[in-house]
């Protein structure tokens, strides 16, 4: 696998226009396989740094001889910023949450206050992603959900799950809670993603959302 962190500015949050690449060659570069790594990719919701993992195996018959080449083709956007770049072998399985969401618009992401009475239940999402060779079934995660007054958590278990998931593919999970927020304060959501296959990357299946 090739594996990278990334962190991406743009002038206007998914305006679509701004496409990073990465390029692999085995052959002092006369010839390229390029894969697309984001379209229009934001930083809102996005994790800093985002760890990007790519299966490189069908594209590398000298491993004596590789090269890597990233290109941005933007528009509107500040830059592109990778660090840490490796190859490494690829583990049989891992799963990824690379990013997490409450499905409330007008509370998460808009400039916008709602009267407490009007308050609604918690809809929370985790994109997954498989950065390992083997595929991945049932797919699925576990959630908490603090109170801020009390420390008291509710929890339990996404019922819809991905039926499969094959290397560097992403999906996204959505879970109705039930829970409805009572008091004013910061509600802190774990997650941690799930699949019938033992992981061999645990450290990277969590993510956390304080609001």
């Amino acid at each position: 696998k090739l594996e990278f962190e990334q962190f991406f500015a743009e002038w206007e949050s998914g305006n679509n226009y701004d496409t990073l690449y990465v390029g692999i060659s085995d052959d002092a570069g006369v010839t390229w396989e390029e894969v697309q790594i984001s379209n229009g990719v934001g930083r809102e919701g996005r994790p800093n740094p985002e760890v990007v993992s790519l299966n490189i195996t069908d594209w590398v018959t000298d491993p004596t001889n590789v090269q890597i080449r990233f290109r941005w083709d933007g528009n509107w956007a500040y830059g592109w910023q990778f660090d840490n770049v490796s190859i490494a072998d690829l583990p049989p399985n891992d799963i990824a949450a690379t990013a997490v969401f409450r499905g409330d618009y007008a509370n998460a992401y808009v400039y916008s206050m709602v009267p407490q009475d009007q308050a609604t239940e918690f809809i929370i999402g985790v994109a997954t992603r498989n950065i390992g060779f083997n595929d991945q079934t049932n797919i699925g995660f576990d959630w908490t959900i603090t109170d801020p007054a009390s420390g008291t958590t509710t929890g339990s278990s996404s019922t819809t799950n991905i039926a499969l998931l094959s290397n560097g593919e992403q999906d996204t999970i959505w879970v109705s809670t039930g829970v409805t927020p009572t008091i004013l304060g910061n509600y802190t959501i774990d997650f941690e993603v799930t699949s019938d296959q033992t992981d061999d990357e645990p450290s990277n299946n969590t993510m956390s959302d304080s609001h």
